[in-house]
C-alpha cells in the first residue's frame, strides 16, 4: 500500500513540474496549456484513485476483524459489569445482615 501512496506523491511532484513548464513556456496556445494542465492533473488523480481503491479493498478484512474484536470486548465488559454488580449486592447484603 505504501508503494501506491509513494507513486501518488511522485505524481504530484511530476505534476507540479509539468505545470511550471507549461506556465513558463512562451509561445504556446491556450489549448496547449489546457492539455498540459490536464496531463498534470491526470498524473496525480490516476495514482491517487488507484491507491484509494486498493486501501478500500484491503481494509474490509481488517474492519471485519476489528468488528469481531469489538463484539468480544463488549461481551467481556458486560460480563465484568454483571460480576461487579453481583459482588456489590453480596457485599451490601452482608453489611445489612450484620
Amino acid at each position: 500500500m505504501k508503494y501506491c501512496h509513494i507513486c501518488t506523491i511522485l505524481g504530484a511532484i511530476g505534476a507540479a513540474i509539468e505545470l511550471m513548464s507549461v506556465q513558463t513556456t512562451t509561445g504556446i496556445s491556450a489549448p496547449q496549456q489546457a492539455a498540459g494542465a490536464a496531463i498534470a492533473v491526470a498524473m496525480v488523480v490516476i495514482p491517487y484513485c488507484l491507491a484509494r481503491g486498493l486501501v478500500a479493498m484491503s481494509t474490509s478484512a481488517e474492519e471485519a476483524q476489528l468488528k469481531r474484536l469489538n463484539e468480544t470486548i463488549e461481551t467481556h465488559t458486560r460480563l465484568l459489569a454483571e460480576m461487579a454488580n453481583t459482588s456489590a449486592r453480596e457485599v451490601h447484603g452482608d453489611v445489612s445482615a450484620g
